[in-house]
């Protein structure tokens, strides 16, 4: 009797691990939020602009800001699909503005403390912080494999002070900030364009996310962030090109 039930226990841990059951990556697990925008907006707080639902998609208009979680999230992964609509128009230049795009904003405590990543309408990968209300960008990588006028996943993974940014599955950033913001909730941003937000996730961080940097190109050419309330001084650019004059 007691070898039936060691080949029952065998059998089943064979079909356990055949199946996956048994998978502890952490795309596996509960996640801490999840929302694909069936069910209304209940969960989130609208800080700024206009935010509706289409379709089953999040849609941002405008200058608009809107945050879920809780200011204790420390350590943890968070996933969206997002797309830029239309490119904010600059207030200066009356012009398109490539910084102007769908943005997440992550360990965010107020519109003075997170961190942020966007795909600018160049081609750029940016990650920022904005710390006690002062703006850095951290990390730019250039690429010509996604658009921000498509639908495009970003995934975030912040252990620490490293954080790691995925562009469509493919490990793009890997940064240590000497001075992090520690903590917060996730947020969606839309900065004067129009975006769209889909399947927005947030899971508990594991070792998973300690992957090698792939070897990519990252642009030093490009001129520093300007704050999105500059108004001093104009902005011109084009896709591919960007030059500042202050005046």
């Amino acid at each position: 009797m007691n070898k039936i039930k060691g080949f029952v226990c065998i059998c089943f841990s064979i079909y356990f691990l055949a199946t996956g059951l048994l998978n502890t990556d952490t795309s596996k697990k509960q996640p801490l939020f999840f929302d694909d925008f069936s069910q209304g907006l209940d969960r989130w707080t609208k800080e700024t602009g206009s935010w509706s639902i289409v379709n089953g998609e999040c849609i941002a208009k405008g200058l608009s800001l809107m945050s879920t979680g809780k200011n204790e999230w420390k350590d943890y992964i968070c996933q969206v699909r997002m797309k830029t609509d239309r490119i904010g128009v600059n207030k200066i230049t009356k012009k398109e503005d490539l910084y102007n795009v769908a943005f997440l904003f992550f360990r965010y405590i107020d519109i003075n403390n997170f961190y942020s990543i966007a795909l600018y309408a160049d081609g750029t990968l940016t990650l920022e912080k904005k710390l006690n209300g002062i703006s850095k960008v951290l990390k730019r990588v250039l690429t010509d494999e996604a658009d921000p006028l498509e639908w495009n996943t970003f995934k975030v993974g912040v252990k620490g002070a490293n954080i790691k940014v995925y562009l469509n599955g493919k490990l793009m950033i890997d940064y240590t900030d000497t001075e992090p913001v520690n903590n917060g909730k996730i947020a969606l941003r839309s900065l004067w364009g129009d975006s769209r937000f889909d399947d927005v996730a947030v899971y508990e961080i594991d070792d998973s996310l300690q992957n090698k940097v792939p070897t990519v190109t990252a642009s030093s050419t490009y001129p520093p962030y300007f704050p999105e309330n500059v108004i001093d001084g104009k902005v011109d650019h084009y896709l591919n090109l960007s030059l500042i004059h202050i005046s």
